[in-house]
C-alpha cells in the first residue's frame, strides 16, 4: 500500500513539473520584492499575481514546492532573470542552492 502512494507521489510530481516552465524575461514589472538579497549572495525573488521571478547572478539550482511538498519545479538556471507562471495561488517554498524560503504567489 505504500508502495502505491509513493510512486503517485512520484507521478504527481513529474506532471506538475510538465505544466510549468521557466521563461527568460528582461525587466521585473510591478513585482513585489519577498528577500533581501544582501543575504542571499545577490539572488532576488519577486512575486506578482500569478508569476514568481528569479534573478540569478550565476548558475544555480532552483527548485519550487508548494506548502505541502509537491515538486512543481526542480531545474538549473542561469544567471539572469526568470520567470515561473503558477497558476494556484498560495504560498510556495522557494529553494535556490542552499537558500529556502516561503513566498506568496
Amino acid at each position: 500500500m505504500i508502495l502505491l502512494i509513493m510512486v503517485a507521489a512520484v507521478a504527481g510530481d513529474a506532471a506538475a513539473q510538465g505544466r510549468y516552465a521557466w521563461r527568460d524575461v528582461q525587466s521585473v514589472e510591478t513585482a513585489k520584492p519577498v528577500n533581501n538579497p544582501r543575504n542571499m549572495d545577490g539572488i532576488e525573488v519577486y512575486s506578482r499575481r500569478g508569476v514568481l521571478i528569479v534573478r540569478l547572478p550565476e548558475r544555480a539550482q532552483v527548485a519550487v514546492m508548494t506548502i505541502l511538498g509537491q515538486t512543481i519545479s526542480k531545474t538549473v538556471l542561469t544567471a539572469g532573470l526568470h520567470e515561473l507562471p503558477i497558476v494556484a495561488h498560495g504560498i510556495y517554498i522557494v529553494k535556490i542552492n542552499d537558500f529556502t524560503l516561503r513566498v506568496a504567489v
